[in-house]
């Protein structure tokens, strides 16, 4: 078996981010008395958008979004949710909506297609544990459906570093107590999934669903458009 341990992302790769990000807007806005119109729904999303640009929460190259990271994203959660409470003029005070924001999340995360199938499969061969950045109980709340396949979660808020910090990944190695070249790690992102851990000496595997072209100098060592695709590259 060329690896024993399956480094899982979260948000674009196990969850369909932007389905999921969807689902829970417009339940956050039905909580909130609100009918979740096209209309309304860009201005609750864009509220949103803007928020987290606004902290550069994005940055991880910049030393403070780094240190930072967590405070900055519940800032964003609550952020968000002033400024559509004002927009929309939504009935829930700013801390029932960043409430309700963390639970929609959990209840509305739509799982990408195939992805539990393959982790079932995967699962029965190989250890499978996520290997996000986030804050951990939002992130948790997301995985109900893969609860009986994980076998752990690493996520960057308990952690205290981020991908692509090089010691977000060095962390998980020392905890799994194995070598870089047991692992893959699976994930959407170049910049924070492939290069964190190519820079740790683990094998990656980029989910491209949407077929994006690759034109940095971030070369991952497999490219996947369905999550099936995963099974051949991990049992040959």
């Amino acid at each position: 078996m060329k690896y024993s341990y399956i480094l899982l992302d979260i948000d674009g790769t196990l969850i369909d981010f932007y389905k999921s990000y969807h689902a829970a807007g417009e339940n956050v806005l039905k909580y909130a008395n609100c009918t979740p119109t096209v209309s309304n729904m860009e201005v609750y999303l864009q509220c949103n958008d803007n928020a987290w640009a606004a902290l550069d929460v994005d940055n991880v190259d910049n030393p403070y979004i780094r240190t930072h990271y967590h405070e900055l994203y519940k800032r964003y959660i609550v952020n968000a949710a002033e400024e559509s409470r004002k927009l929309l003029n939504l009935s829930k005070s700013t801390e029932e909506l960043s409430e309700a924001y963390i639970y929609q999340w959990g209840k509305c995360a739509i799982p990408s297609p195939n992805a539990i199938k393959t982790c079932q499969i995967l699962s029965t061969t190989h250890t499978l544990v996520t290997a996000s950045n986030g804050l951990t109980d939002l992130q948790i709340s997301k995985l109900n459906s893969f609860t009986p396949y994980i076998s752990r979660h690493f996520i960057s808020e308990d952690i205290n570093h981020i991908k692509p910090e090089k010691e977000f990944f060095e962390y998980i190695i020392n905890s799994l107590h194995c070598s870089p070249a047991e692992c893959i790690m699976v994930g959407d992102s170049l910049k924070n999934d492939i290069e964190g851990a190519f820079k740790c000496g683990i094998s990656t595997c980029f989910y491209n669903p949407s077929g994006q072209s690759i034109n940095t100098g971030i070369k991952p060592d497999y490219e996947i458009n369905n999550f099936s695709q995963l099974l051949q590259i991990v049992e040959n």
